[in-house]
């Protein structure tokens, strides 16, 4: 037998059994013994379910982290495999995690976590949906933040005077706004979305938006997981409605999903969350847009907020970056070239996922933020975004902390989405109406 982790929907995970079939010859090589039966999933609850297992003690102790009852632990007895069951999922399973069945063992004893419990009234509010956006929604964004960094190029001073004192970096990419080819065609595509209001607020009440992403490959945010809320709810009771989406290279979306950012980890993700921001202030006039949205997120996602305030002006009115990468010849190799390829083969590649290459376009309030320890993405990073944006003459906040790439200094922590929230409040602005 193995146990595996996967299921079919990206904001669960279940525990499978798989029985392998697989016997062993004199020869000592392992010969498939008879048809293989499909897997058998362990668990039904929606959740983001773990497990870990000791097959001669027949126990395994099952994780379970939900948006109904949050974090659970319970050790298990192994459910036996049954002639004829070993390919069938428990329809009749408990909705509880910790009721014993048939399917995921016998409870042998529950786990009791000492982290402090969550008082309800401040639990996250958080609606989970399927959303349908059109990559045309992304592209009519584009070209009104390109006519925007024109207008600029044009009528700010300072932008007209670097433009003939600074020397410019060369670069294979020649980035310039308005230059990019209309596409022959405009695909949709289906997102997993969440959705946070305030405490206290009804599903009409209109408030102003702010997207929370990362974005980037190996990890998504759109789960079952209530721990993943926490901060997201807090920043939607400041008056804010929380919106987040896993765009295309984020995993659990199948393999067309994840490779749709190789060679460029930026363009699509951004079409993504841009596309998905439009749609659904489109269906739901809860969510204003007309003051311009906020974005933050932290490492990819400071990346990815980084460039939404560079590449879409007329949509972003403020971004929060955190511990970001600035140009990915700096990051780890391992990690970049599996998407990117080698740097001296694929500059171009290089140039187009550099903020760098885009620095010159930052119009909105951009708040900076990194730990001077970093040891995953260098503050070498931060360092150099800035730079570029002040030899752009781009106005932006640069919060250096002393701490490493996640923060563990509880008020250190406080105090930086205290800062995240009055920087939305002073810049991303409701409507009159």
């Amino acid at each position: 037998m193995a146990y595996v982790l996967g299921g079919p929907c990206a904001t669960e995970q279940h525990v499978w059994r798989i029985p392998l079939g697989f016997t062993s010859g004199n020869d000592g090589i392992a010969s498939l013994d008879g048809p293989l039966a499909p897997p058998k999933q362990l668990t039904t609850e929606p959740a983001i379910h773990n497990g870990a297992f000791s097959v001669t003690a027949g126990l395994w102790v099952h994780e379970s982290h939900s948006l109904a009852d949050g974090s659970r632990f319970a050790v298990r007895r192994i459910p036996p495999v049954q002639a004829g069951d070993a390919m069938q999922v428990d329809e009749s399973a408990s909705a509880s995690a910790l009721a014993g069945s048939a399917t995921s063992g016998t409870v042998v004893s529950t786990i009791k976590s000492v982290a402090l419990q969550v008082p309800a009234e401040h639990l996250p509010r958080v609606q989970l949906l399927k959303l349908e956006a059109n990559e045309r929604l992304a592209w009519e964004e584009l070209k009104k933040s390109n006519e925007l960094i024109a207008e600029d190029a044009v009528n700010n001073p300072l932008t007209r005077a670097l433009a003939d004192l600074v020397p410019k970096k060369k670069s294979l990419l020649a980035y310039k706004p308005g230059a990019e080819p209309e596409p022959s065609s405009f695909a949709t595509h289906t997102y997993n979305v969440a959705v946070l209001r305030p405490h206290g607020a009804s599903v009409t009440d209109r408030f102003p938006v702010v997207v929370y992403t990362y974005g980037g490959p190996g990890h998504r945010l759109v789960t079952q997981d209530r721990s993943t809320w926490m901060i997201a709810q807090w920043v939607a009771n400041c008056g804010f409605i929380v919106v987040t989406t896993d765009n295309r290279g984020t995993p659990f979306r199948g393999r067309a999903w994840e490779q749709a950012i190789a060679g460029d980890v930026q363009t699509r993700p951004l079409i993504d969350q841009v596309a998905v921001v439009k749609a659904l202030a489109a269906r739901d006039a809860s969510l204003d847009i007309s003051g311009r949205v906020g974005m933050f997120g932290w490492s990819f996602g400071g990346y990815m907020s980084a460039l939404a305030a560079c590449r879409y002006p007329s949509l972003f009115g403020a971004t929060f970056v955190g511990a970001p990468v600035c140009d990915w010849r700096d990051y780890d190799t391992a990690y970049t070239e599996r998407y990117l390829g080698l740097p001296l083969e694929r500059e171009a590649d290089y140039e187009r996922s550099s903020v760098l290459s885009y620095a010159g376009n930052l119009l909105r309030p951009l708040l900076l933020v990194h730990g001077y320890t970093d040891d995953n993405v260098y503050v070498a990073h931060a360092i150099q975004m800035s730079d570029a944006f002040f030899k752009h003459g781009r106005e932006h906040t640069f919060l250096p902390l002393a701490g490493t790439h996640m923060l563990a200094d509880p008020m250190a922590t406080i105090n930086m989405y205290a800062r995240l929230a009055l920087h939305f409040l002073q810049h991303i602005r409701p409507s009159k109406k």
